[in-house]
């Protein structure tokens, strides 16, 4: 389990691309140089008391020098290649809004709380097959711009049936009551969501349901279809019903159906 992985999907979706988003990124080497440098020391201070030619000392002093630094160097190489050790379990843990986890670099922890200044992230279990992470609240939004600049979206609060939605206004939000899911639902239509990505049993979906709407899969995916008369579209992902248009404002990416 790894936090990148959890929190940071780099998920693109080109339509409701515009849409508002959420708020929610001394070494045993050391060690070894400084018992050089007094080993070098110790030469110096050598050639000082003899005050006279005494290389044969010298050499001697030297000699002895470069004999400790190997052995300090022996050492602190040893020390360096120490494996990290981490004792937190496979699903991680919580400790109030931070979550911990292992990874190949030894035992993490992020602060849930550093995602959003305008609402409160907690740390909690997603599901038995993924653990701990942090959690949006219900209502809250739920997307957010990666390092890539593309749409992505988190996990929510609420265990199985908690989901990451597009809904009557096509606004992103936290819900409950959506379907659990796995990556074979994943481009699909379930209990009329539309699932527009899968992780940890929680989904990414449109509910079309709320948008008074029908799931349908095209060649481009799921979709919500049949929207009715005053209910949001964008013709991308969010259909009007026969006989009605989606009147989108210029310079907005949604409208209305009329």
């Amino acid at each position: 389990m790894t936090l990148a992985t959890i929190r940071r999907f780099g998920i693109p979706v080109v339509f409701l691309a515009g849409l508002s988003l959420a708020g929610c990124g001394s070494s045993s080497g050391s060690g070894g140089g400084a018992t050089d440098s007094g080993g070098g020391g110790s030469d110096a201070a050598g050639s000082d008391a003899v005050g006279g030619d005494t290389s044969a000392t010298d050499t001697s002093a030297a000699d002895t020098a470069t004999t400790d630094t190997a052995a300090a160097d022996t050492g602190g190489d040893t020390g360096g290649d120490a494996e990290p050790v981490c004792t937190y379990p496979d699903e991680g843990v919580c400790d109030g809004t931070k979550v911990s986890w292992c990874s190949d670099d030894g035992p993490q922890t992020y602060d849930c709380a550093d995602d959003s200044d305008e609402f409160a992230v907690t740390c909690g279990k997603v599901s038995d097959s993924w653990g701990y992470d942090c959690l949006v609240p219900t209502g809250e939004d739920c997307t957010f711009l990666d390092a890539d600049d593309e749409l992505s979206w988190s996990f929510c609060a609420g265990g199985a049936g908690a989901a990451c939605a597009y809904g009557k206004d096509i606004e992103p939000a936290c819900i409950t009551g959506a379907p659990t899911c796995s990556d074979a639902d994943i481009g699909t239509c379930k209990d009329g969501f539309a699932i527009l990505d899968c992780s940890g049993e929680q989904a990414w979906v449109l509910d079309c349901k709320a948008m008074g709407a029908t799931c349908k899969v095209g060649n481009d995916g799921p979709s919500c279809t049949d929207v009715p008369k005053d209910g949001a579209c964008d013709d991308e992902s969010a259909f009007c019903a026969t006989g009605l248009t989606c009147t989108i404002p210029t310079d907005e990416l949604q409208g209305t159906c009329k």
